[in-house]
């Protein structure tokens, strides 16, 4: 079994975890940034759960295909054994498919979120799984019903619910009546400066810069190409756009400015993700078009810039989207991600490496909580450079052109 090399900051997740466990906390959240490697300590509890050879069992909850994916691996890499829970499995056999296995009795069950709902919630085909601890990824991603169905079907199984983004899509707390505690114990600060990620530099259309400094609404401002050329050309890249068409548009004038460019969509099928995954890394594909996916639980290093060319005024899908380019990628001498903002959403929600108030209330809205501190002078309030775009905050004058507020 592989050895494992745990950063102390996962180790402290684990130790406050155990600890709250002991003082009847049982359902609680793990807030951790991207890149903090909240598989990696799912794992960790996994390998623990193994050693101590109490007979122990443990439910692993994700909600999309490529989470179970990666989560089955993560416990394929250290030899712990799992079985896989979802439907539509593909060929266990075939190569590439290796995280597929069948093993009822295993220890870890790595299981799709729908299925269980459907199979064992709803619908009470099967039983639910027989365990002592149930981990639901992207906690965040989960209704308010799906929550309450949730808790209420493991009573009092322990539960842990890991996330970079403890609230609904509207801002406000995943709920005290869900959840009994936030465990937060490191911060996007913290893991640039231990280079775990990288900083992040911002820019907006100048013409957005302008239309702020005039007091006038701003909107999605600015040609994609064109500013992607001025900013970020050569570089690959994801952009979070509203719609299929308006992605394949983007994507089309991309290609006939002589750039690469794949859209994904919620029906992309899984080959051609694939496939178009396997080209970013390799350099081939360098502008990558989302629409309502790659928010959360897509590891893909190798993309420098973030474009967002859509209206973003979900605090948590701002975070998601622009943590997509702050992991390491030395391979390709990444040292700094790229945020092309199109819609001002920094200048509404902040830089991404801010420390962020969360609560569990569902009463308070988090975006309201930064925006309050800002007026209040506790924290940064960014400004966009009306000649060059760059987004900043603390200097009188741009740091890229040096024009003065």
């Amino acid at each position: 079994m592989k050895v494992w090399q745990t950063r102390q900051y996962q180790e402290d997740y684990l130790t406050q975890i155990s600890a709250n466990w002991t003082k009847g906390l049982k359902r609680q959240l793990m807030v951790a940034p991207t890149g903090a490697g909240k598989s990696f300590i799912i794992g960790r509890m996994a390998e623990r759960m193994v050693k101590r050879g109490t007979g122990k069992r443990m439910l692993v909850m994700a909600d999309r295909r490529r989470l179970v994916e990666q989560l089955a691996g993560q416990m394929k890499s250290v030899g712990i054994p799992w079985h896989v829970e979802m439907a539509n499995l593909p060929d266990g056999e075939r190569i590439g498919n290796e995280w597929v296995r069948n093993d009822p009795t295993a220890p870890v069950i790595v299981a799709s979120r729908d299925t269980i709902l459907s199979r064992s919630i709803r619908n009470s085909w099967v039983g639910l799984p027989q365990v002592d601890l149930v981990i639901v990824d992207e906690a965040h991603l989960w209704d308010r019903g799906k929550a309450r169905q949730l808790i209420e079907a493991f009573g009092d199984k322990f539960i842990i619910g890991p996330t970079a983004t403890p609230c609904y899509g509207d801002g406000t707390g995943l709920g005290k009546q869900n959840w009994d505690a936030i465990v937060e114990c490191v911060t996007m600060r913290q893991l640039i400066a231990e280079k775990v990620l990288v900083p992040v530099r911002y820019f907006a259309p100048p013409e957005l810069g302008k239309k702020r400094k005039a007091g006038e609404k701003t909107g999605v401002s600015g040609d994609p190409v064109k500013h992607w050329m001025d900013y970020a050309e050569g570089k690959r890249t994801v952009a979070f756009l509203q719609s299929v068409d308006q992605a394949k548009a983007v994507r089309d004038r991309f290609r006939k400015a002589g750039v690469t460019a794949e859209v994904i969509d919620a029906d992309t099928p899984h080959t051609e993700r694939n496939r178009i995954f396997d080209d970013i890394a390799e350099g081939k594909v360098l502008w990558c078009g989302s629409v309502g996916t790659l928010t959360t639980g897509v590891d893909v290093p190798q993309w420098e810039v973030a474009q967002l060319l859509i209206k973003c005024g979900s605090f948590s899908k701002f975070r998601q989207c622009g943590g997509r380019v702050m992991r390491p990628c030395p391979d390709i001498g990444k040292k700094y991600g790229i945020f092309l903002d199109h819609s001002a959403a920094v200048l509404e929600h902040g830089f991404l490496d801010e420390d962020v108030p969360w609560e569990l209330e569902e009463s308070g809205d988090v975006a309201d909580r930064v925006k309050k501190e800002r007026e209040a002078g506790e924290r940064a309030n960014p400004v966009c450079c009306a000649k060059c775009g760059c987004l900043f905050a603390g200097s009188p004058v741009c740091p890229e052109c040096g024009a003065p507020i």
